[in-house]
């Protein structure tokens, strides 16, 4: 039995129209920023390095001067994340549409503020290509070191661009069930493939409160047991507790947990998860079901 009392769905669900486009665009404007902010943190980490090291050529060391490239990198850093700040704080009640290994899937984007760490890292690589004196006269020596330092250069501007603009999202919806990047603990950034049927029924909750991240409950035997000292909130010992945390996505947690518990009871429409139509018919059964569970429907947590 269900009551037509409001719930707590988001209110981009109620007064606009909040699409993935829309998301995405918002995104791809990020990573351009960010991108060209890199660009230009690049660009002036070679050029503090080149004036510098030239009356310091007699200098063997110049570790020193990589403290203007840390300026220069939290300069831009902070550029991007006054830009981005605003709309950041207000995350969309929408999924991005996406695909992985060929198939349609609906994402939950990474927050836009991580991108704002890759120029940090490019003013560091600028300053990386351009070395001081070697204190051998070999030729082949000295490019050796050029060349270890370019190699260094280049692989640091790699890992940050792949870490911060094309890693995995946290959170990917698709037929088969959700896929979780783990976001703390020795195990972060592995990815946790959950399928709909392992979901314990009638969740999960959404948010509220202090606590903004999401509590999965799933079908099999908890672990680690719980402590009286334990964080968490009290489960029945038939279930797994599984966490998403919602400061690492740019979506809005309550929206993201009503579309899990929707997918989790209509397998029927698991079918249209990563489609345009598929997100439409989302929105819309999460309108007609704003509605409270009564007790005896509520989740056993």
């Amino acid at each position: 039995m269900t009551h037509c009392k409001p719930s707590a769905l988001p209110s981009a669900l109620e007064t606009e129209e909040v699409t993935p486009s829309a998301v995405a665009a918002v995104v791809r404007r990020s990573r351009t920023v960010t991108l060209a902010f890199s660009a230009a943190a690049l660009a002036v980490g070679i050029f503090i390095k080149v004036l510098f090291v030239g009356p310091l050529r007699g200098e063997y060391w110049s570790a020193g001067l990589f403290l203007p490239m840390y300026a220069v990198g939290l300069v831009f850093f902070g550029l991007h994340v006054a830009m981005f700040w605003r709309v950041s704080r207000r995350r969309p009640a929408a999924f991005m549409l996406g695909r992985q290994r060929g198939r349609a899937v609906f994402v939950g984007p990474t927050r836009l503020l991580d991108h704002a760490a890759l120029p940090y890292f490019a003013a560091l690589a600028g300053g990386l290509l351009v070395i001081g004196r070697v204190p051998v006269d070999s030729f082949w020596v000295r490019a050796v070191v050029a060349g270890v330092f370019v190699v260094l250069a280049v692989v640091l501007l790699a890992v940050a661009t792949w870490l911060t603009l094309f890693r995995r999202p946290f959170v990917t919806l698709s037929s088969d069930g959700l896929a979780i990047r783990w976001a703390s603990g020795l195990t972060q950034g592995s990815i946790h493939t959950l399928s709909w049927d392992a979901l314990a029924p009638g969740g999960p909750p959404p948010p509220s409160g202090k606590n903004r991240g999401i509590w999965l409950l799933l079908n099999r035997p908890r672990w680690p047991v719980a402590t009286p000292l334990s964080p968490f909130p009290p489960v029945p010992a038939e279930y797994e507790r599984f966490w998403i945390a919602e400061r690492r996505i740019f979506i809005d947690p309550v929206f993201l947990a009503h579309a899990i518990r929707y997918y989790g009871e209509h397998p029927n429409a698991r079918a249209g998860i990563g489609t345009q139509q598929g997100h439409d018919q989302l929105t819309a059964a999460l309108r007609a079901l704003h509605v409270r569970r009564s007790p005896a429907d509520s989740p056993p947590w």
